[in-house]
């Protein structure tokens, strides 16, 4: 999981440091120290998977060697007490592969040190316990030409505290958050469902192999991050709310306490430390969970959520984009509809400003909002859409035809003062489950500025926002929403109940149902489990497209498992043709041959590729590939890997990129403790024809074990979940929170709808 740790060190002479030495150490290499005449080398090293020396523009090219880089540095330096290196040490996402660290944290390091004049050397590191991290290290001088300045480059630096001993507690906190903004815009900017997550209050030090010589780098760190988070969890509990916050929409006394207890070092500081924060004005008690825990949350996200339930009351009151009767006429003469879909499309036709529709998984959403685009067209209006990923929006845009960009796109947009809406444009999110609450109050207040319409769809049952909050589910409580429950994905009508007992949260249901077709396979292990399904996966592979078959698994090292175990497969039964070609990536190799499966990982503009796009190989040509997207068949695309290697194998991926995806044969392999009911409900309704599930049992020692996992409810809460609970306590009313539920519900919506739109919350599975 991505986190937010950055913690930065200055190495000095008085600390017994050589800025040769610690080079030698990070990059794994041997250098000799000129001033003291001894030799580090750490070249036995095999963690480090990366190493590079980044230089300034115009800076003589001598210093891309080490030695010489170092060695000048600490030539410049005459003082006992000298300061000569700074180390930033970054965590990089587990959930990223080698070429994309690489780059986020060449990123970093380019916009933060390399342009600003102060050579990198930078060095990735993966000691095997899944914490991979880059080190910076930085001289403490610029570089200009062929010399180093002669003053410190102290107006890099960021603000200190007064006071002694407290300047190392704000250094860490400015790093950690432009640390955690970088990564939030690097996925947004390639598409990648994450976002920074902080596992503690300042980020934990990592210790690293500790070699003789370097022991003195991590004890006084060590002590000083401890000190500092200890600080901050007792004296300064608005940090911690804070930190809350970012993460929670309401959070539970659980998720206090596992903060608070990394951060304090015994049962007395965590109690002022708890005390502390509940003594604040801005923390808000909401009232009992359904597991009996307190519930809480932040007057910051209470104003937020609040703003967007006014926001979306103002849209619900608002109908001037209602469409004449002849354009609806004609759409439904047009389309061939279901009676669900007709009724639907009359509901987009004559709802207010804000409309939603609820489709459960195969229920033929993208078809509706065909009908759709074409009846608002003829009305004369204009459609966008958009999508959480790049991947939900081309296949919005290919579908249903209405044009279709990432919510990144557009919020981005909107953070540089242009509106991408106006008054009376039809604004189309699909996916909308899959929104957090940051990015929907964002898009709802814009449409409600410019007078546009907002057409939500999704499925509140499926996966849940990676940020905080679900704003979909609180949306649709409060407006209402029309239904399509009539399931048409699946060709076996037992699969398509199997998917209904999936939305409604029956998960049992669903696995006796494929267990008693045989596709419930538990195996006495993990490797066995995955040697069946590879083996299942050959045998249809022998007679279908590629594209119509994937194996489904939630964790990223299983996906990588597998892609192995397909190709392997693939390899001895000869269907992989042509001379091999080896792709050099900076960390790892891939090798390619004509019929290979791909799965992109970066959004190439250029070319059209969007990152989560899967493609054939269908011809290698020296150091060309070129592929058949699964989106475009009839348009190849051929690309260098000279120029261009982000991709990996495509016979297995994550439930998350599957997310509204329809192939004809899916494989899914169930391991860790991460499955719930939501990742069920998507992993188990992809298919059209038939969906198999793996798992070991000594994971889950029977199907009854497998189910209960499978079911586990985890759903994003939301404030006004409660606010009818704690309105009173709190001396705030609920039309001063925009909360009038059940009144509003039984106002104009109703009067004015064509569909029956469901009007209780206990509608919506939480």
């Amino acid at each position: 999981m991505a986190i937010a740790f950055a913690r930065m060190t200055i190495h000095t002479r008085t600390k017994g440091h050589s800025a040769v030495a610690g080079s030698a150490y990070r990059s794994g290499k041997v250098l000799v120290d000129e001033r003291t005449g001894e030799t580090h080398d750490y070249e036995n090293r095999d963690d480090v998977l990366f190493e590079t020396v980044l230089l300034p523009e115009g800076a003589d090219p001598k210093f891309q060697h080490r030695e010489t880089l170092w060695n000048t540095v600490e030539a410049m330096e005459k003082r006992k007490d000298a300061q000569v290196a700074k180390d930033l040490v970054l965590a990089l996402p587990r959930e990223l592969d080698g070429e994309q660290q690489i780059l986020l944290a060449k990123l970093f390091a380019n916009e933060h040190f390399v342009k600003n004049g102060l050579p990198v050397d930078l060095a990735i590191h993966d000691h095997g316990d899944g914490n991979p991290h880059a080190h910076l290290y930085l001289t403490t001088r610029r570089l200009l030409g062929s010399e180093f300045d002669k003053y410190k480059a102290r107006d890099l630096n960021p603000g200190f505290a007064s006071g002694k001993g407290k300047s190392f507690i704000n250094e860490q906190d400015y790093w950690g958050q432009r640390w955690r903004d970088c990564q939030n815009a690097f996925f947004q900017e390639f598409d990648i469902d994450l976002a920074v997550d902080e596992n503690h209050l300042i980020t934990q030090r990592h210790h690293g192999r500790v070699h003789n010589g370097e022991a003195h780098y991590i004890r006084e760190e060590n002590q000083l991050r401890r000190e500092a988070e200890r600080h901050m969890a007792v004296y300064q509990p608005k940090k911690v709310l804070n930190i809350l916050s970012e993460r929670y929409s309401v959070f539970s006394e659980r998720d206090i306490a596992s903060l608070l207890f990394k951060s304090t070092d015994n049962r007395e500081d965590y109690e002022l430390a708890l005390a502390g924060l509940k003594a604040l004005d801005d923390l808000i008690t909401l009232g009992h969970g359904d597991d009996g825990h307190l519930r809480y949350t932040s007057k910051q996200n209470l104003q937020k959520e609040a703003k967007l339930a006014d926001d979306a009351d103002t849209l619900a009151s608002r109908n001037s984009s209602k469409v004449h009767k002849s354009a609806l006429k004609k759409t439904c003469s047009k389309y061939s509809l279901n009676e669900e879909q007709a009724a639907a499309l009359k509901h987009l036709a004559s709802s207010p400003d804000i409309a939603a529709i609820v489709g459960r998984a195969g229920t033929g959403k993208t078809y509706l909002l065909g009908a759709a685009k074409a009846m608002w067209e003829a009305d004369n209006k204009r459609v966008l859409g958009m999508a959480i990923s790049g991947v939900a929006a081309r296949g919005l845009a290919s579908d249903s035809g209405i044009p279709s960009k990432t919510i990144a796109h557009y919020l981005t947009l909107l953070h540089h003062g242009k509106t991408p809406w106006q008054k009376g444009d039809i604004v189309v999110m699909d996916e909308a489950g899959m929104t957090d609450l940051n990015c929907m109050t964002k898009v709802v207040s814009s449409i409600r500025k410019t007078g546009a319409k907002l057409v939500l769809i999704g499925d509140p049952d499926q996966l849940q926002p990676i940020g905080k909050g679900a704003p979909f589910r609180a949306i649709i409580e409060r407006i209402g929403f029309a239904e399509l429950n009539q399931i048409r994905r699946q060709r076996d009508e037992g699969d398509r109940q199997a998917t209904r007992w999936l939305a409604q949260g029956k998960v049992e249901s669903a696995i006796h149902h494929y267990d008693s077709k045989g596709n419930i396979k538990l195996l006495d292990d993990e490797k066995m489990a995955q040697q069946e399904l590879i083996t299942d996966w050959m045998s249809q592979y022998e007679t279908l497209l590629p594209s119509e078959l994937l194996i489904l698994t939630h964790r990223n090292r299983d996906v990588a498992i597998l892609n192995k175990q397909a190709r392997d497969a693939l390899v001895a039964h000869g269907k992989l043709t042509g001379e091999e070609l080896i792709v050099q990536h900076e960390d790892r190799r891939t090798r390619v041959q004509v019929g290979e499966r791909l799965l992109f990982r970066e959004k190439i503009k250029s070319l059209g590729i969007n990152n989560g796009d899967f493609a054939t190989v269908i011809d290698i040509k020296g150091d060309k590939i070129t592929t058949k997207f699964d989106t475009e068949p009839d348009k190849p695309i051929t690309f260098s890997t000279k120029e261009f290697t982000n991709f990996a194998h495509g016979y297995a991926a994550t439930v998350h990129k599957a997310q509204g995806a329809t192939l004809n044969h899916t494989f899914v392999y169930t391991a860790g403790k991460g499955w719930d009911r939501y990742l069920s409900y998507v992993a188990l309704s992809r298919h059209r024809e038939s969906t198999k599930l793996y798992a070991s049992k000594s994971e889950f020692s029977c199907i009854k074990k497998l189910s209960q996992q499978l079911s586990k409810n985890r759903p994003k809460e939301n404030t006004i979940d409660y606010l009818e609970l704690c309105s009173s306590r709190m001396r705030i009313t609920a039309d001063n929170l925009a909360y009038n539920h059940a009144n509003y519900l039984t106002g104009n919506i109703i009067k004015n709808s064509h569909v029956n739109i469901s009007t209780k919350s206990h509608d919506i599975q939480r």
